[in-house]
Formats: structure tokens, C-alpha cells, sequence
């Protein structure tokens, strides 16, 4: 399910329990991501905008962070906000 997706994702972004490998963990949060998963879906945006696991976008990071935050996802707002982006 999409918890248990994004909870596989997020053991391989940070480590918990296993090596950081970041293909797997975008693979995982995307996956709970397509589920309609807002924490995963601001994963993603992390993972763009910081450069985790691959090189860093912020184009795709806005993207991310903006479907998580139309629905009222306080990370992502905030995040969006930092960077200087209006929804």
C-alpha cells in the first residue's frame, strides 16, 4: 500500500535500516506518490530540490512540492515559500 511504499522509500533516502540508495528511494515514494501519498509526494520535491539521490532541479522540485501543497501539504507550502514560489 501507499504507506508501506513510502515507508521503503524513506528507509532508503535517510538509511534506516539499510544503505542510503537513492534510485530505490525515489522508486518507493514514487510509487506511494501515484497513490495520492502528499508526504511522499513532498519527498520527491526534497529529493529534487536538495539533489538527493540524483542532480539537483528546482524546476521539478517546485513541481513536486506544488501537487503536495494543493491540497494542503504544510511542508510543501512552507517549502514553496522559502523559495520565493506563489501558488
Amino acid at each position: 500500500d501507499e504507506f508501506g511504499q513510502l515507508y521503503f522509500g524513506r528507509c532508503f533516502s535517510y538509511g534506516h535500516g539499510t544503505e542510503i540508495i537513492g534510485e530505490k528511494a525515489f522508486h518507493w515514494l514514487l510509487r506511494s506518490a501515484e497513490q495520492g501519498n502528499l508526504r511522499a509526494l513532498n519527498n520527491i520535491g526534497e529529493m529534487y530540490r536538495f539533489g538527493d539521490g540524483f542532480e539537483k532541479d528546482e524546476q521539478q522540485a517546485v513541481i513536486w512540492y506544488k501537487k503536495a501543497a494543493k491540497h494542503g501539504h504544510q511542508d510543501s507550502i512552507k517549502a514553496l515559500e522559502y523559495m520565493g514560489i506563489e501558488m
